[in-house]
């Protein structure tokens, strides 16, 4: 599949949804200090919108890069995804 641009409303609707994980997990007792490693960018990062794909969790701003990637058609599963930015 070829990869196509984002336009900037686009790409700004795809962080206010995110962003509305967060709102969501805080709403629902998340704590605002509890943090959480991502394996994709390898951080310990708030706990707060962590996004579940199957069996992997990827942090906020992990998983808005994946969605944004899905949405230009450039993005492979969640597992390679995670797998290529640490090769073995």
């Amino acid at each position: 599949m070829r990869a196509h641009a984002l336009s900037r409303e686009q790409t700004d609707a795809v962080h206010e949804v995110m962003q509305l994980f967060v709102e969501d997990d805080l709403a629902h007792g998340v704590s605002h200090t509890e943090r959480r490693l991502c394996p994709h960018c390898r951080h310990r990062r708030r706990a707060a919108g962590f996004i579940v794909y199957g069996a992997t969790a990827l942090c906020n701003g992990c998983a808005t890069a994946f969605e944004l990637a899905r949405l230009r058609h450039v993005s492979t599963p969640v597992v390679e995804f995670v797998a290529r930015a640490w090769p073995a």
